[in-house]
């Protein structure tokens, strides 16, 4: 893999393994996400001082009104995906979140690149594997509300993935701070509003892992992903948001000891199928179904 993509790959990695961290914060996610937010924003200001580079406001102004859509549009998403498994089983807005990347692909053309059939396909074989890992349907919980959320969810990562595939590839520390101060406003009038700000025993493991996530998923993750985008095909970068559900199926087993039957299994298979034929693998078997066929 190229550095592009390698960037969105780790971002996603990143990503999934927040779940992990938030099983030891005595706090409410949304507060979560606004007091690792603010970490992150702090940690790019300091990666700004170390490196020497200063904030271009002057440049980045210009940038702002697409900016602060995006930015919004990620705060939204996180709210919406939060309290969407208060009416449907988590698995079952999973799935409908991740139909997301999907619909992405469909937007290639938009940016002058072919429409890439095969990733398509591999993708919705990723899909499936998440549906095969969730067994939502297990769940008696009804499903109205939940996925017009979960719906939201995805719309909003839609609007945060076209937002910056649009944005100029210069200036990433700059765009990351703005968008993720913006989704912290956001989070805060929510809190604010809702009384959200309640904080439990967190303990020693709960200030390690809001520093992990702060840090490393708000600060550093969002900075690769954001820049990876930009810089990556628009099918590459959407294949890629199924390494996230992965790297979390992968350590509720191996790290966290959780039981899996064959179906669950048979969905983790499919999801690195699907990554794997699409990304790493993709010109060669693409070439030997060619010959087969």
């Amino acid at each position: 893999m190229d550095n592009t993509k390698v960037k969105i790959f780790s971002a996603m990695a990143i990503f999934g393994t927040t779940g992990f961290f938030m099983r030891y914060i005595a706090m409410p996610a949304t507060a979560v996400a606004f007091f690792s937010g603010l970490i992150g924003i702090i940690t790019l200001f300091a990666a700004m001082k170390l490196t020497n580079r200063k904030f271009r406001w002057r440049h980045v102004k210009e940038l702002l009104p697409t900016l602060l859509l995006s930015g919004g549009a990620l705060g939204g998403s996180w709210l919406f995906l939060i309290h969407s498994d208060r009416y449907v089983p988590n698995g079952l807005a999973t799935v409908v979140y991740y139909i997301a990347p999907l619909v992405l692909m469909l937007t290639a053309p938009k940016f002058a690149e072919k429409l890439n059939r095969k990733k398509l396909i591999w993708g919705g074989v990723a899909l499936v594997g998440i549906v095969l890992t969730t067994k939502f349907w297990e769940s008696g919980k009804s499903f109205n509300a939940g996925v017009l959320l979960a719906l939201g969810a995805a719309v909003l990562y839609g609007v945060v993935f076209l937002c910056n595939k649009n944005l100029p590839d210069m200036y990433s520390y700059d765009k990351t701070i703005i968008q993720l101060g913006t989704a912290m406003v956001i989070m805060l009038l929510y809190c604010l509003f809702t009384g959200s700000f309640t904080i439990g025993e967190i303990g020693s493991r709960g200030v390690v892992s809001i520093m992990v996530l702060g840090v490393v998923h708000m600060g550093l993750a969002h900075r690769m992903y954001f820049d990876g985008i930009i810089r990556s095909k628009i099918h590459s970068a959407a294949m890629f948001s199924y390494v996230n559900p992965a790297v979390t199926i992968f350590m509720s087993i191996f790290i966290l000891g959780e039981k899996v039957g064959v179906t669950e299994l048979l969905g983790v298979v499919l999801i690195l199928i699907g990554i794997m034929a699409s990304e790493l693998m993709g010109e060669k078997i693409g070439r030997l179904f060619a010959k087969k066929g």
